[in-house]
């Protein structure tokens, strides 16, 4: 695999994953809670997201079909059984979750995430 493959694979989510990264640290500057509920939140979006990248890419060069489909079959179900799984610990382990802060970053960076890897496939 060519490091550009791997730059437009993994990179856009680095960057937003940095960026979200860096607006919690300010916020731990205002609350400490919040910027905890904001790592968080970038967690569970960016571990399953890491996942279905590597899961679904895994054999992008082949030729093969069924290996494709197969890949990406469960690349989806990986990333979609990981969200939920860490959601459901998350809600469960975490008793200063503050929810508004970690509901409105993780929904803000699943509808980020699309606007990114449009932007850098032009």
């Amino acid at each position: 695999m060519q490091s550009s493959d791997l730059t437009k694979k993994f990179v856009p989510l680095l960057l937003i994953a940095l960026i979200s990264l860096l607006i919690s640290m300010i916020s731990l500057l205002v609350s400490p809670d919040i910027g905890q509920s904001i790592v968080l939140a970038t967690c569970l979006w960016l571990l399953p997201n890491l996942w279905y990248r590597w899961r679904g890419t895994k054999h992008s060069g082949s030729d093969d079909a069924d290996l494709l489909a197969k890949d990406f079959y469960s690349a989806v179900v990986g990333r979609f059984v990981l969200s939920m799984m860490l959601l459901a610990a998350l809600l469960l382990k975490v008793e200063d979750l503050q929810y508004w802060s970690f509901f409105t970053v993780w929904f803000l960076l699943l509808i980020l995430q699309p606007l990114v890897f449009i932007k850098v496939d032009k």
